[in-house]
């Protein structure tokens, strides 16, 4: 039975207001630019990962510059994941479902459904969805089918510290509003508005990380009370 603190269960769900806090999923890489490397898969936050369960990364998909998919190659060792591109990717995506969260009491939480108690204060069911952005095409502006995803809506590989990049969050195909977005390197906050769109400041990072937060209520569902659904875009500029 997987337990933790509620600091750190709150960061695993995403639902920390701190980028710093919140745990997540992405590739590490070391440049910019197309890759057919192995590249590790990271759980945790940034300059932090942590251990994780590959099991829980339900669907990789990589893409070429000409934006044609192609496949990968995974490996597991001492619990950690690695993917491998058959050719050199400019975008490969992750599906990761962290499973059900039960909050016990005030100290303890469970990864469990809350199915398995008499009692319990609340219940989440955590899903992570991941863009890494390696290379770029014109079709990268274009969503790609995820349930939850960030569209950068300009070239953001060759933006400048303090350039702004337009994006669109989308969830299930459609336009999110006000979903709340985090720049790593921002204190600040930011919001979609009602197409989804969000106009953001880059940092001065060396790695760029954006994330969408949204939860809902789950009615009468058996395993939880609430979805909470995280949207990541990764990328280095060139």
């Amino acid at each position: 039975m997987n337990r933790s603190t509620p600091y750190l269960i709150a960061a695993a769900l995403g639902l920390s207001a701190n980028i710093a806090q919140a745990h997540d999923v992405w590739l590490a890489t070391d440049q910019a630019g197309p890759s057919d490397a192995a590249l590790p898969l990271v759980y945790g936050h940034m300059g932090e990962p942590e251990t994780y369960d590959p099991a829980k990364v339900k669907q990789i998909s990589a893409y070429d510059l000409k934006g044609k998919s192609i496949n990968t190659e995974t490996k597991v060792s001492d619990n950690r994941m690695t993917v491998k591109p058959r050719q050199a990717a400019a975008m490969i995506t992750i599906e990761y479902d962290n499973g059900y969260w039960t909050k016990i009491d005030a100290d303890t939480w469970e990864n469990q459904s809350k199915s398995h108690f008499k009692k319990y204060d609340s219940a989440s069911h955590s899903l992570k969805y991941n863009k890494n952005l390696l290379g770029w095409n014109e079709q990268f502006k274009q969503p790609v089918g995820l349930s939850m995803e960030i569209v950068p809506l300009s070239n953001p590989l060759t933006a400048k510290a303090g350039d702004i990049l337009p994006v669109q969050v989308l969830y299930n195909g459609k336009p999110l509003a006000e979903a709340v977005i985090e720049v790593h390197g921002d204190d600040n906050t930011y919001k979609t508005d009602q197409h989804g769109r969000a106009s953001l400041p880059l940092a001065a990072v060396d790695k760029h990380y954006i994330a969408a937060y949204h939860r809902y209520a789950l009615d009468n569902h058996p395993d939880a009370d609430e979805k909470s659904v995280t949207a990541n875009l990764v990328f280095r500029t060139q």
